[in-house]
């Protein structure tokens, strides 16, 4: 591999000069043999490439991050890159847009350590993915491929209908509208439909006790702290009879 764009003989003397084309070749080669200093070269590279990633990335700069990533997972076992990587596409508002909406655009030929990432880097806004499953049912026809059906069972679909109910009815709606629905078909749709539904429902039934609870113990303080004035005289007027009686 051509560690410099000038010479490879820049591998002994330390001038090395890391570019995208050549890093997965120096940085598998360093793991192999064990060349710890270019193993920090390599990582600091890598981490600086994801400490420029922003809203503005371009595509490219991210599939070039993610597949270097899971080589690195993958080949090498080390999951350093991948977690960085993650952690950081995370943070962003808009990663369904920039990169996971253009990476899942023919999702039926991922594997399925990539549609966990994926399901991974969207798990606070599961609802993108209900977008792209409709279009590729549109597109092709069936949704009940092995990935379709790996999807829709591994993404959290009570919160697609916190986060966007009416993509969630349009993509059922859709389905069930196939022209060629076999009884498997139908069944695993309703199964899915109901089950989704009936987590929402006792999640916001959950949230609702919670709340109730919540309200009646502030209250309850709330009371204690603010007790009424003449509540207050009441009750000395009352300690004061009890100490005439005890008098006499």
């Amino acid at each position: 591999a051509v560690v410099s764009t000038q010479s490879t003989g820049a591998l002994y003397s330390g001038e090395i000069q890391l570019e995208r084309h050549v890093f997965r070749d120096v940085n598998k080669l360093c793991h192999v043999f064990k060349v710890d200093w270019l193993s920090g070269r390599c990582r600091d590279y890598f981490t600086d490439l994801v400490a420029r990633v922003s809203s503005s990335t371009d595509y490219q700069t991210f599939l070039f991050l993610f597949e270097e990533a899971r080589f690195s997972m993958r080949v090498m076992k080390c999951g350093q890159f991948l977690d960085l990587l993650v952690q950081k596409i995370c943070g962003l508002e808009n990663r369904a847009e920039i990169f996971v909406e253009p990476y899942m655009r023919n999702y039926t030929e991922l594997e399925t350590s990539q549609l966990d990432l994926m399901i991974q880097i969207t798990k606070n806004n599961p609802a993108s993915f209900l977008g792209i499953i409709k279009q590729n049912v549109e597109k092709e026809g069936t949704v009940f491929d092995e990935t379709s059906r790996y999807l829709l069972q591994h993404i959290n679909l009570s919160e697609c209908i916190d986060d966007d109910n009416s993509m969630f009815e349009d993509l059922f709606d859709t389905m069930e509208n196939m022209a060629l629905l076999t009884l498997e078909d139908t069944v695993f749709i309703h199964k899915l439909y109901r089950e989704a539904n009936k987590e929402y429902k006792n999640r916001a039934q959950c949230t609702k006790s919670h709340l109730v609870k919540s309200t009646s113990v502030l209250n309850k303080e709330s009371n204690k702290a603010h007790t009424p004035s003449n509540t207050i005289a009441a009750l000395k007027d009352t300690h004061l009879l009890q100490s005439t009686f005890q008098e006499n």
